[in-house]
């Protein structure tokens, strides 16, 4: 149909006026009737019914020519080795060649990798391995996955290029969807460092909490303390935050913890 409009443009401009008239269903049925021949043994039809076969579209077809240039890519080196034999300049680039064609097999003129879990993996370009990343992330089928997942399905149709996760990374960091409705991550935006411990009391923290609404008693703070080697935590309400109340819950927390009487 997307042929169709533009002859249909030019044939509304030769006339002096027009106007589009809705039809009802109801009032269609003749040429309901006609669009479902289509579907039909003609071989059931009576005698009287003419019918005009179209064996071709009554617009012009555009002829498409596949314009494809010879352009360097990570392919290149690996095809002129197993084609014809010819390998890059130097003796350490040619041994890497020579030893990564041992992975590759050209059939029908095209590139494939071989892969231990499934069949041949047809090696693509640049230019192809981004398509496909799209096609797979956001396409119609597509469901804004992440990287891993993308590189997994590339892989179980049959596709392969090297750096594939990393391209999967940055193509999807540049996806404006997944930067607007990503959920968010709590994650630190800095690798833990771990806290050691040698013996225990080596190290051991304190903190206060609150106010809180207040609890029977008219407790609304909390102090913990933790003792990094043994991993033991003491907790207890406090009324107010005084120097005398925190000496108390440290001379409670050395004496729970060691078991003093």
């Amino acid at each position: 149909m997307a042929s169709y409009l533009p002859q249909a443009k030019d044939l509304i401009l030769q006339f002096s006026s027009w106007k589009v008239i809705h039809i009802k269903r109801s009032e269609n049925k003749s040429v309901d009737a006609l669009s479902k021949l289509v579907s039909t043994n003609f071989e059931h039809f009576a005698k009287d019914i003419y019918i005009e076969v179209l064996g071709r579209p009554s617009i012009p077809q555009h002829q498409v020519l596949i314009m494809q240039t010879d352009v360097e890519s990570w392919m290149t080196p690996i095809l002129a080795y197993l084609t014809s034999g010819v390998l890059l300049e130097g003796q350490a680039a040619a041994r890497k060649i020579r030893h990564k064609a041992l992975n590759y097999k050209i059939q029908y003129g095209v590139l494939y990798r071989r892969s231990f879990l499934c069949p041949f993996l047809r090696c693509v370009d640049v230019e192809d391995a981004n398509y496909l990343i799209r096609e797979i992330h956001e396409g119609i089928c597509g469901f804004h996955a992440d990287p891993r997942m993308v590189m997994a399905k590339l892989m179980n149709v049959g596709y392969y290029w090297p750096g594939m996760h990393m391209d999967a990374v940055q193509k999807i960091r540049k996806c404006d969807l997944c930067q607007h409705h990503a959920p968010n991550t709590l994650r630190p935006k800095n690798e833990l460092v771990p806290v050691t411990s040698t013996w225990p009391f080596q190290k051991w923290a304190i903190d206060i909490m609150g106010p809180f609404p207040e609890a029977p008693g008219r407790v609304k703070f909390l102090i913990l303390a933790i003792d990094y080697f043994t991993k033991w935590v003491e907790a207890k309400p406090f009324a107010s935050i005084t120097v005398a109340s925190i000496k108390k819950f440290l001379f409670e927390f050395i004496i729970c913890r060691f078991g003093i009487s």
